[in-house]
C-alpha cells in the first residue's frame, strides 16, 4: 500500500500534468479564433475550418502556444521533484500551478482581443512606447466588448472546473488505465509539437507579411521582453529641448531667387504607386527602367535623398498636399484611409491663386478618405473608372495609359488659366498586372524567374514612357518652359532581394522609403545638377509654391527644398501588421529603432547605401543622440495628436 507521501505526490503530479494538458487545449482552441484575424483565410468559408489544411494551419500558429505549456508543464513537474518530501510544499506548488495555468488562459484571451488590434502580442517596449497600460488601454477599450469582457471571466472558469473534474477522476481510476490515458495526451502532444514544427519549416511563408506575429506566443513575448539583455529604451530616453523647439517651430516661408528666368505658371504633379528609388535607372539601377527620365534629367532638379515618412499610400497624400507629417496614431489596419484631413492644402493655395485643380487616379482616390480631395481644394476630381475608354485590369484600378490620356485632354481644355493638376497612377500597386491590349517589355533578363519583379519594371518602363509623351506633348503645344512637372513615388516596393521583405508598409528601409523626386522645367533647370538635401513628402508642397514665386502659407511642416538652412534630415515609421518601427535620417547615418523589441540600427549610408551592416553597437554616440531625435519627435507627435483629439 502506497505511502500517504506518495499519493499526496501523486495527486500533486496529476494535477500538474492535467492542468497542462487543457492548458495546451485551451491555448491552441483559442489560437485558432485567430483565423478569423487572418487575411490568409479571408476567403476561407465555414466547410474549411474541418479541413486538414486547417488543422495544419493551426497547428503551426499555436506552435509557440503549445511549447509555451508543455515548458511550464515540464517545470512544474520538476519542482515537484525538488519539494516531494514536504507536504506543505507540494500543496503550494500544485496550487500555485493551477493559478498560473488560469492566469495564462486569462492573458491567452487577453491577447487575442490585443492580437485583434495591434496585429501582434504586446511586449514591455510597446507598453513603454505608449508612455504607460493607462493609456495603452484607452486604444483598447473599443475591443472591451460584453463578449469579450465574458469570455475573459468565463474562459478561465471553465478550464478550472474541466481540471478539477479530470483530476477528480484519475484519482478515482485504476492504474492501469489512468496511466493509458496520460500516455495518450503526452503522445498527442508530442504529436501536435512534431506537426507544428513541419509546418513551419515547410510553409511558414503563410506566416509572412500580415501574418508574420500570428504564431507568436503572448505569454512568451511578453516575458522574454522583460529581460532587458542588449535591448535599448526610448521610452527612457530625455527629449532635447532645442531638438523639440526644431520640430515644433513651422518652417518659414520663403522664396528661393532663381534668377532672370520666368518662373513656371503651370504644375503638373505625377505619382508613381509603389515606386521608390531601387529600381530606377534614373537613380543608378542596372534595369533600364526609365530612359525617358533620365534623357530628360539635364532639364530638371534630381533629388537623390528624398522620402516617404510611411511606405502607405493615404498618408503619402496627406503628406505631399498638405505639407502634414503623418500623425503616428494607429489607423485602420482594414482601409487604412487617414481619416478626416483638414488645413491648408497645395490644392487650396493654387486655387485660391487663381489655379483650376484638379485630381486624377488610375485606382479609386476614396482610399485617402471619401470626399477628402473635393474639400482640399481639387476642383475636379476624376476616378480610374471614369477615364475615358478605361478598362480595369485588377480591383485596383484601370491601365495607367487612360490617365495620361486624359490628362492631356484636360490640359487643353482651358489653356489661358494656370492649372494645377495631380495624377496618381495604379498599374504598378501589387498584383502589378500587365492589360490585355499591353506588351510585357523585357526589363528583367529572361533567365531570371521572378515574375512580379518583371512585370513590376515593365510597369515602371510603361509609366516612364507615357511621362516622356507628356513632356513631348508640352513642347510640341508650348507649354514646356511654362510648366513644372513634378515626378515623385508615394513609397517603394520590396520583392525580398535586401532585406527578405516583400510589398510595402512593414518596414523604414530605403527600398520602402526612398523616393524620387524629380522637378522639370527646361527653361528653369536645364543644367541643372542632382541635389543631394534630405527632404520628405511635407517638403513637396513649400518646394513646389517656391518654384512658382508663390509664398507658402504659414503652419506647414516642410520646408522648400531650395531653403539651405533647411535641416537636414527626416523622420519616417512604420505601424502596420504589428510592426512599430521609428526612423530617423541625418545627413549619411540612418538609425531604426524596433519599439516592440526594443533593438536598434544605425547605417552609414555613404558607405552601406544598401543598409547590410549595423554598426549600432560599435557607434554608440550616434546611436545615442539619434534616438535622442527620435525621442524628441515621439515627444513632438504626442502633443499633436493630443491637440487634435
Amino acid at each position: 500500500m502506497p505511502s500517504i507521501a506518495s499519493q499526496s505526490t501523486r495527486a500533486s503530479g496529476a494535477k500538474i500534468f492535467w492542468a497542462t494538458s487543457w492548458l495546451v487545449f485551451a491555448l491552441v482552441a483559442i489560437k485558432a479564433t485567430y483565423v478569423k484575424l487572418s487575411p490568409f483565410w479571408a476567403w476561407a468559408t465555414t466547410k474549411d475550418y474541418f479541413s486538414w489544411l486547417f488543422i495544419r494551419w493551426v497547428s503551426g500558429a499555436a506552435h509557440s502556444d503549445v511549447l509555451f505549456a508543455v515548458s511550464a508543464g515540464i517545470i512544474g513537474a520538476l519542482v515537484l521533484i525538488v519539494v516531494r518530501r514536504y507536504a506543505q510544499a507540494e500543496r503550494v506548488l500544485s496550487i500555485s500551478f493551477l493559478i498560473f495555468c488560469a492566469v495564462s488562459v486569462f492573458y491567452a484571451v487577453l491577447g487575442r482581443q490585443v492580437f485583434s488590434y495591434y496585429a501582434a502580442p504586446l511586449t514591455y517596449q510597446l507598453l513603454a512606447l505608449g508612455g504607460e497600460p493607462a493609456k495603452m488601454w484607452s486604444s483598447l477599450a473599443p475591443f472591451a466588448t460584453p463578449a469579450s469582457v465574458t469570455s475573459l471571466i468565463v474562459a478561465p472558469a471553465i478550464y478550472l472546473i474541466v481540471v478539477w473534474i479530470t483530476t477528480w477522476t484519475d484519482a478515482r481510476t485504476p492504474g492501469r488505465v489512468r496511466r493509458s490515458a496520460k500516455a495518450l495526451v503526452a503522445i498527442a502532444l508530442v504529436g501536435w509539437i512534431f506537426l507544428g514544427s513541419r509546418f513551419i519549416s515547410k510553409e511558414g511563408k503563410w506566416f509572412e507579411a500580415q501574418d508574420r506575429h500570428l504564431p507568436d506566443s503572448p505569454h512568451a513575448t511578453l516575458l522574454l521582453s522583460l529581460f532587458p539583455g542588449t535591448k535599448v529604451s526610448i521610452s527612457g530616453t530625455r527629449p532635447s529641448s532645442d531638438e523639440v523647439a526644431e520640430l515644433m517651430t513651422p518652417a518659414p516661408p520663403r522664396l528661393s531667387t532663381f534668377g532672370s528666368v520666368a518662373r513656371p505658371r503651370n504644375v503638373i504633379l505625377v505619382v508613381l504607386e509603389s515606386v521608390g528609388t531601387e529600381y530606377l535607372s534614373l537613380y543608378g539601377s542596372n534595369f533600364n527602367t526609365t530612359p525617358r527620365l533620365a534623357a530628360e534629367a539635364k532639364n530638371a532638379m534630381v533629388f537623390n535623398k528624398y522620402y516617404a515618412p510611411v511606405a502607405w499610400t493615404a498618408y503619402s497624400l496627406l503628406g505631399l498636399t498638405m505639407s502634414e507629417q503623418p500623425p503616428m496614431e494607429r489607423y485602420n489596419t482594414t482601409t487604412f484611409r487617414t481619416g478626416a484631413i483638414h488645413g491648408e492644402s497645395l490644392a487650396t493655395v493654387l486655387q485660391h491663386a487663381g489655379y483650376r485643380t484638379a485630381f486624377m487616379a488610375a485606382g479609386d482616390p476614396d482610399w485617402a478618405s471619401a470626399g477628402s480631395l473635393e474639400k482640399n481644394g481639387f476642383q475636379e476630381v476624376v476616378h480610374g473608372n471614369q477615364l475615358e475608354g478605361a478598362k480595369n485590369v485588377s480591383s485596383w484600378g484601370t491601365e495607367d495609359r487612360f490617365l495620361f490620356h486624359s490628362m492631356l485632354k484636360w490640359i487643353d481644355e482651358r489653356r489661358s488659366q494656370p492649372f494645377f493638376l495631380m495624377v496618381w497612377t495604379d498599374q504598378t500597386h501589387h498584383p502589378y498586372t500587365i492589360g490585355a491590349d499591353q506588351k510585357l517589355v523585357q526589363v528583367l533578363p529572361r533567365d531570371k524567374k521572378n515574375e512580379d519583379l518583371g512585370r513590376y519594371l515593365s510597369l515602371i518602363h510603361e509609366s516612364d514612357a507615357q511621362i516622356g509623351a507628356l513632356m513631348d506633348s508640352l513642347r510640341s503645344s508650348k507649354l514646356a518652359d511654362s510648366t513644372l512637372v513634378v515626378i515623385t513615388g508615394d513609397h517603394g516596393e520590396a520583392f525580398g532581394k535586401i532585406h527578405g521583405s516583400s510589398g510595402h508598409g512593414f518596414t523604414v528601409y530605403d527600398e520602402e522609403v526612398r523616393v524620387p523626386l524629380m522637378l522639370w522645367n527646361p527653361a528653369l533647370f536645364h543644367g541643372a545638377a542632382r541635389s543631394d538635401v534630405i527632404g520628405s513628402h511635407p517638403d513637396l508642397a513649400p518646394t513646389v509654391l517656391d518654384a512658382l514665386g508663390i509664398a507658402a502659407p504659414r503652419g506647414w511642416d516642410g520646408h522648400t527644398l531650395f531653403d539651405p538652412a533647411k535641416p537636414p534630415r527626416a523622420y519616417f515609421f512604420a505601424a502596420a501588421w504589428g510592426e512599430y518601427l521609428l526612423g530617423v535620417r541625418d545627413n549619411n547615418l540612418k538609425y531604426v529603432y524596433d519599439a516592440r523589441e526594443g533593438t536598434q540600427e544605425l547605417f552609414d549610408l555613404g558607405k552601406d547605401p544598401n543598409e547590410q551592416r549595423n554598426i549600432a553597437a560599435a557607434d554608440t554616440a550616434d546611436s545615442n543622440r539619434l534616438r535622442e531625435r527620435l525621442a524628441s519627435w515621439l515627444y513632438v507627435e504626442r502633443l499633436r495628436s493630443a491637440s487634435r483629439k
